[in-house]
């Protein structure tokens, strides 16, 4: 039995003592994207022993915004990783990994999975989620928690997470992910 949670075909996420953290991974036919990196690389180490558990397969990692908890475990010689551009600033809280590359695509297709990348401003400027539509999982960061709103209280904008909500709601997502917290179904 691994540590890891199924919360859609293929979808599983894990809750870690650590800030309350739930962390997305993506297990698709060949491959692993995960979803947020954990805080320090100790944690991502455990992280990747963890992977591990489910495959032997490559990954690549996707972080919702640069905020040490969720961008902070990536190892300086991981060289898939990925951070909305709005983001790459040296800003209180952030830990930009050295190799991050601009997210500059609109959709990551990983084995029979495609994620829409959701630009969502507001917890920070480059905050993403991550949207499985025909799955309907919503990855949401620190976007979107289970009871209905997100943080904006490290430097965000209210105006912009308002707005961000509103565009998360219209989504019709049956299972959400979020950055911290229990994931929820049925729209919570």
């Amino acid at each position: 039995m691994h540590p890891w949670h199924e919360v859609g075909d293929g979808v599983f996420v894990r809750r870690y003592p650590f800030l309350d953290q739930t962390i997305g991974a993506v297990v698709g036919l060949e491959r692993v994207l995960v979803i947020d990196t954990r805080a320090t690389r100790l944690q991502a180490r455990e992280l990747i022993r963890d992977l591990r558990q489910l495959t032997q397969l490559p990954w690549v990692a996707a972080n919702t915004h640069a905020h040490f908890d969720h961008a902070g475990g990536v190892d300086d010689d991981w060289k898939n990783v990925y951070l909305h551009k709005d983001d790459f600033f040296d800003g209180p809280y952030f830990k930009i990994p050295a190799r991050a590359k601009e997210i500059n695509f609109k959709t990551i297709q990983w084995g029979k999975f495609e994620f829409e990348i959701l630009h969502t401003p507001g917890h920070t400027l480059g905050s993403i989620c991550l949207f499985e539509r025909e799955k309907g999982v919503l990855i949401s960061g620190d976007t979107l928690f289970a009871d209905g709103i997100g943080r904006t209280d490290l430097g965000g904008d209210e105006k912009l997470m308002v707005k961000s909500l509103f565009r998360l709601r219209k989504l019709g997502w049956r299972v959400l992910c979020p950055g911290h917290g229990e994931t929820c179904e049925n729209r919570c």
